[in-house]
Formats: structure tokens, sequence, C-alpha cells
């Protein structure tokens, strides 16, 4: 097994896509918002941050340079790259969940949005998710007919 140290946390278009945001963001807290208007932004990753210059229409030259930490836009990437995809997740699993009896369906689909926020990839919550797909009609018959058996 092969140690990487060097691999990115999200695709380098999500971290520029993060950085840029993240500048506006910063920038919309620095000045008036009627002072700038920014159309586009040019992103230059380095080493402990990543600079964001901020244009003006037609300008040649940055209105302004914002310097945002790499944890910062890491952290702000992965949200933005997990955002869309929990909703189909988080779909797919209420609608596994109809195989539930009415009462139990809040608190399994609650407690399976709990396990999704604690997996640490995309990759693993999918993984989880057709695990839950796969499994669910033995744990509905199991529910339904009141076979549960508590541990010793």
């Amino acid at each position: 097994m092969r140690l990487r140290l060097f691999e990115a946390i999200a695709p380098m278009e999500c971290l520029y896509r993060a950085a840029g945001e993240l500048a506006k963001h910063e920038l919309s807290d620095r000045v008036r918002p009627d002072r700038v208007v920014v159309l586009q932004t040019n992103v230059r990753p380095t080493r402990g941050a990543f600079f964001v210059d901020l244009f003006e229409a037609g300008a040649d030259d940055p209105v302004f340079t914002v310097r945002v930490e790499t944890g910062l836009v890491e952290a702000y990437a992965q949200i933005m790259d997990r955002e869309g995809e929990h909703s189909v997740g988080e779909g797919l699993l209420r609608l596994t969940a109809l195989l539930l009896p009415r009462g139990e369906r809040v608190d399994w689909l609650e407690e399976q949005r709990g396990y999704l926020a604690d997996l640490p990839t995309r990759r693993a919550c999918w993984g989880w998710i057709f695990a839950q797909l796969l499994a669910m009609p033995r744990y509905a018959y199991t529910v339904r007919t009141g076979r549960e058996r508590e541990s010793a």
C-alpha cells in the first residue's frame, strides 16, 4: 500500500471554486457591496494558501488580491462537494424507508443521516447507502413481524 501525501482533498476545480467563493465573501466583509462588482477571479495556489485575484469588468489589473488559507479552502470544498451528493443519497434512503412502519421511518432516517455525516468520503457514503438498500428488505421484515431479538 502506497501512502499518498500530496493527494488532493477534493478535485482541483472544486478547490478553485471554493477559494473564489471564500475570497468574494472576504471581500464583501471588507468593502461596501456597492463599491466593487467582481466579474472574474483568478486563483493561484501556493503551499500554504490560495491567492485569489478579483477583477472588475474590463480591468487588466486585479482590484483586490485576497489570501485564503489552504485548510479553510479544503474544508469548504468538501462541504460544497458533498451538498448535492447527500440529497440524492438521502432521497434513496427515504424511498427505501417506505418499507418500514410509519413510526419507525423518522428514527431510521435520522440515524442514517448521522452515519452519513460521520463518513469521511463520498465513496464511503455511497457504500453505506448501497449496503442499506440491500439490507432494508430483511430489516423491514424483522421490524414488521416483531421478530427483533435483543442481544444478551
